[in-house]
């Protein structure tokens, strides 16, 4: 069994623009604060739901309270609680290097500058540490409660890639096309539908007795077709007419079709050559696999836990 050592980080967990928020209440002007709910007798605020929401994408204007957003702020407190019950350690040391990675990472401030945007926002260096210190506090329970208990075998990813080759596709089955085409006017009369049926008759004589298509072409083709045995280039799957796609694809190559009727006139068709679809090997995306897995497997694992967590916790939604 392998260890795998991403980091992926839970919808669930504050981010830095929650982070932000929390520390600028007053940019949204509430006068009339009011409890939406209760988690271990601790409140949510109307104005705590906001700046999350915010946080999340929501317009700054939207005060509609959506009560599956509502939950999600409820389990950040819960996990934040749990953290706290635990007396998770985090050092000065990590706090600052959180800071830093903040700073360098979503401005181009030096740390004077950057200390001073927070003051114009009304933000204190103290307290922007202690929701950064909770922040690390959630991160290290998550990383024991969760992370720590994921394990990814080869024989998973090897397994996953043979179940889904297909989603590692490097390059399509791809015909090269030969064509012989005979025009059927739109306002065709029966005398002409008559010589067109005999023509395609004869033509089919003649290939059942041994001419070559591409002296058919040379005869019968219009003249932008007529050069190099009537190929008409190289199709991926879907690229043709839907009547010579299906045709042309269920082809051998240097097979001839039997006449294709259309709406727009007859179709013989070559396939001339053909390159079948090639996959990128398992060494070419096993960490793609490992990453998936492990994303897939965490978030199981990670709603496994916060369930635990609700379950002995006392809510309400007011």
């Amino acid at each position: 069994m392998r260890h795998v050592l991403f980091f992926f980080t839970t919808p669930l967990m504050l981010t830095v623009m929650t982070i932000f928020l929390m520390l600028t209440k007053a940019s949204y002007g509430i006068t009339t604060d009011r409890v939406l709910a209760t988690v271990n007798n601790e409140a949510i605020f109307l104005s705590d739901y906001l700046f999350f929401a915010k946080s999340l994408g929501a317009p700054e204007n939207d005060i509609v309270v959506r009560e599956k957003l509502l939950k999600r702020l409820m389990e950040e407190k819960l996990i934040l609680q749990e953290a706290t019950k635990r007396e998770l350690k985090v050092s000065d040391v990590e706090v600052e290097t959180m800071i830093e990675d903040i700073r360098t990472k979503k401005s181009a401030l030096s740390r004077e500058g950057f200390e001073k945007e927070l003051a114009n926002e009304g933000i204190d260096m103290g307290t922007y540490r202690k929701v950064l210190k909770e922040n690390i506090m959630m991160q290290k329970l998550i990383e024991t409660e969760v992370d720590s208990k994921i394990m990814i075998s080869d024989k998973e990813v090897e397994t996953f890639y043979h179940f889904n080759q297909r989603d590692f596709l490097k390059s399509p089955d791809q015909v090269d096309v030969g064509l012989l085409f005979l025009r059927l006017s739109d306002d065709a009369t029966v005398t002409e539908v008559t010589d067109l049926i005999r023509k395609v008759l004869k033509i089919t004589s003649q290939l059942n007795n041994g001419v070559k298509f591409e002296t058919l072409i040379l005869q019968y083709n219009q003249k932008q077709t007529k050069s190099d045995g009537g190929r008409i280039g190289t199709f991926k799957k879907g690229e043709l007419i839907a009547p010579l796609d299906q045709k042309i694809f269920s082809m051998k190559v240097g097979e001839l079709s039997e006449p294709i009727w259309v709406k727009e006139g007859v179709y013989i068709v070559k396939l001339v050559g053909r390159s079948n679809e090639t996959f990128k090997s398992l060494d070419e995306v096993k960490e793609e696999i490992y990453g998936h897995l492990y994303k897939e497997r965490k978030n199981k694992l990670f709603n496994e836990w916060v369930k635990t967590l609700w379950e002995k916790a006392s809510t309400r939604i007011n």
